[in-house]
């Protein structure tokens, strides 16, 4: 928070400020106006603060994990650093999903299918192919102890207590299984192959997507919120929609030789990372605090909240992905709306 608390009296609104209180999370330190109007860019030390936005909301900053080769995780944005012991055979961890409450708990699966838990996940044991490097991704449920594996025959194997679910399967042999994708009814969801094709798991409703161009690989899944759209995203960082899915807008820096992509809950906008390290995001996500860089496999992200912010006549405003919403009350010019709840 911001408080004017002196000003040099000249003026209607009490003239040019000489102390601001600014309350940290840290405690509360008093600076100048002047060293206020340099830390902030003012034209001078003339000003006004106001509420920008409602008082009853909170976006929690984007943030998540980059997973290395051996299992490390860097964390990046909000997320704190892991705890727990995920690491894997050298070079053999091929993917790390987050689930439970807000995405906070979450395992790192080893190209043998075994499951590294973190952050206070349970322990936790899914198919394993001891010798085979056969295991290619996981998702993990809203319980935060169950999930499904992917193989890379296209096979759906559920642990933690997940249901059974109906398998694409592919041609024996043919390891072309590279990305999986849950839908929000926790047991159905879509398999994307290396050239770009998509497959239903579980009750997911068929959909019709084509090849990716010759020479690009398919590193990602962007599901729309709908659940039956979205688009597939290839190792140079483009974007291949199917079922009329929304493109995102460009991303925020060209990220040649992506390796993983995960979609926020609007289903339009992404985070990529690349084989280096490097972030970059697409369709209004915000930029995050950047991890440290290395070989990279996959990426994780943190829930972010979404709902409504309530205005004071009664308007909603959606955010993190929640539907648009028509109030079932508006005051127009009478500022009495205070509290919105959902069921």
């Amino acid at each position: 928070g911001v408080d004017v608390t002196e000003r040099n009296g000249l003026g209607a609104d009490g003239g040019r400020v000489r102390t601001v209180r600014v309350r940290l999370t840290g405690g509360t330190v008093t600076v100048t106006g002047d060293q206020f109007r340099q830390a902030f860019g003012l034209r001078s030390n003339w000003f006004t603060v106001t509420e920008t936005g409602p008082r009853d909301s909170k976006v929690e900053p984007a943030g998540g994990y980059r997973l290395g080769p051996d299992g490390d995780l860097s964390p990046f944005g909000a997320a704190a650093p892991a705890t727990g012991d995920t690491g894997t055979a050298a070079g053999r961890a091929r993917a790390v999903a987050l689930g439970g409450r807000a995405n906070r708990v979450g395992y790192v699966l080893d190209g043998f299918g075994g499951l590294h838990p973190f952050n206070g996940a349970r322990a936790a044991s899914g198919p394993t192919w001891p010798g085979w490097d056969i295991a290619r991704d996981l998702v993990v449920r809203a319980d935060g102890r169950s999930g499904y594996v992917l193989d890379g025959l296209g096979g759906v194997h559920p642990f933690g207590g997940a249901p059974g679910v109906a398998s694409p399967g592919f041609d024996p042999g043919a390891d072309a299984a590279r990305r999986l994708v849950l839908r929000r009814d926790g047991a159905s969801g879509y398999v994307v192959r290396s050239d770009g094709r998509v497959s239903p798991f579980g009750a997911a409703p068929a959909v019709r997507t084509s090849p990716l161009a010759a020479g690009r690989t398919a590193v990602g899944l962007i599901l729309g919120a709908d659940g039956t759209s979205g688009q597939v995203v290839d190792d140079a960082g483009g974007f291949s929609p199917f079922a009329a899915g929304a493109l995102p807008a460009a991303l925020s820096a060209p990220l040649p030789g992506a390796v993983a992509a995960e979609g926020r809950p609007d289903g339009a906008s992404a985070y990529l990372v690349s084989g280096s390290g490097a972030i970059a995001v697409a369709g209004g996500a915000r930029a995050p605090s950047p991890p440290k860089t290395g070989p990279t496999r996959d990426l994780a992200l943190l829930q972010e909240p979404s709902g409504y912010v309530l205005d004071g006549y009664g308007g909603l405003a959606a955010f993190g992905g929640a539907p648009r919403a028509r109030p079932s009350a508006y005051w127009s010019g009478n500022d009495v709306a205070r509290r919105v709840a959902l069921r």
